[in-house]
């Protein structure tokens, strides 16, 4: 993880600065991010509020071309990133965060699911998810969908780079208004947009970071249930800095679904050492100042057909006795506990 934060701050630098990061000022960024103190959604705010970047706006338009032209390129230029056998093309501008805090799946589903035969991503952008589970064994085909063409563009060109045709199929699709009634999956995953509204987003970032009224929430497990195989799951990444579980919690249940489980982004979220060294109400106080200063905290939401006779997911009690067993503690009782805290303290 740390490399992905590295490589992360020394993108902003590059984009923003337009210049390579010194070791001390790239040092101090990373270990902030790393101890939860500044998140990644804050960090480019904070480049661009530095008076080197405001110096450089305010006496010098040449540079300020040069920025903007350099933008331009970073987002338009195509780039590559290695998943095990796999790489990856992307560009900046479809960049949603699957290649970083993305890559906390890839525990969880190896814990929860072992190998699956068909896992979909919903809203893949580059594919940074899809192809890195599809990458470490743990489904034999993997299920695209964006709505964006040129994320399905890149994908159909990582898919013809890595000769993957008879493994991976790509759809153009607002939802799922769009996919074959012959789709049927293991499990879904995906990191949705995050934020209800669009206020402080550009364009660029409206498409992958704004779902208004949680419309792209809603239409999606209103129309999942069909394309799910019997035992089929669905597990989303989810930002506290955007939403709290129970705003997806009721759009699960209203959608006729089962509310499996919430839990942590542990991974990407805390230290080993949070919980066990300074206890449960520390430990809930550190999660409150994050939220409160809008600190990226991401969560996973686990859910499934509702049936009558369900049928557990016997490795998650495992998966949650083994967090316990380093010291940190899952979230069964996510609402009661943090919300509880969140509301009392407004």
């Amino acid at each position: 993880m740390t490399s992905d934060i590295k490589e992360f701050v020394t993108n902003c630098y590059r984009e923003i600065l337009i210049r390579e990061p010194d070791m001390d000022g790239l040092k101090y960024y990373v270990e902030k991010i790393q101890n939860g103190e500044i998140s990644l959604e804050q960090f480019p705010t904070i480049m661009r509020e530095s008076k080197e970047y405001k110096d450089e706006l305010e006496n010098n338009e040449k540079n300020f071309e040069k920025r903007k032209n350099h933008q331009i390129e970073y987002r338009e230029k195509l780039q590559e990133v290695r998943y095990g056998d796999i790489s990856v093309i992307y560009t900046g501008d479809l960049s949603g965060g699957g290649e970083f805090f993305g890559q906390d799946f890839i525990p969880i589903v190896k814990d929860l699911f072992g190998t699956v035969s068909r896992i979909c991503e919903f809203g893949c952008g580059p594919g940074f998810i899809g192809f890195s589970l599809l990458a470490q064994g743990l489904c034999e085909s993997l299920c695209l969908i964006d709505v964006n063409p040129k994320a399905v563009k890149i994908c159909h060109e990582t898919i013809k780079k890595n000769k993957l045709e008879n493994k991976v199929s790509v759809y153009l699709s607002d939802g799922l208004s769009n996919i074959p009634s012959s789709e049927k999956w293991d499990l879904v995953v995906s990191n949705p947009p995050h934020f209800v509204n669009d206020d402080k987003w550009t364009p660029i970032l409206t498409l992958r970071s704004v779902d208004p009224d949680w419309n792209i929430h809603k239409q999606f497990y209103a129309n999942i249930e069909k394309f799910l195989k019997p035992d089929g799951s669905i597990l989303f990444q989810e930002n506290s800095a955007g939403s709290m579980p129970r705003i997806h919690t009721k759009i699960i249940t209203e959608s006729n679904l089962e509310v499996v489980d919430c839990f942590w982004d542990w991974e990407f979220n805390s230290s080993d050492s949070t919980f066990k060294e300074f206890g449960r109400q520390y430990y809930y106080k550190k999660i409150l100042k994050q939220i409160f200063d809008d600190h990226a905290l991401f969560y996973f939401v686990l859910s499934k057909k509702s049936q009558k006779e369900t049928k557990k997911i016997p490795k998650l009690n495992d998966y949650k006795t083994k967090w316990k067993l380093e010291g940190k503690i899952p979230i069964e009782n996510f609402s009661k506990e943090i919300e509880h805290l969140v509301n009392k303290n407004h």
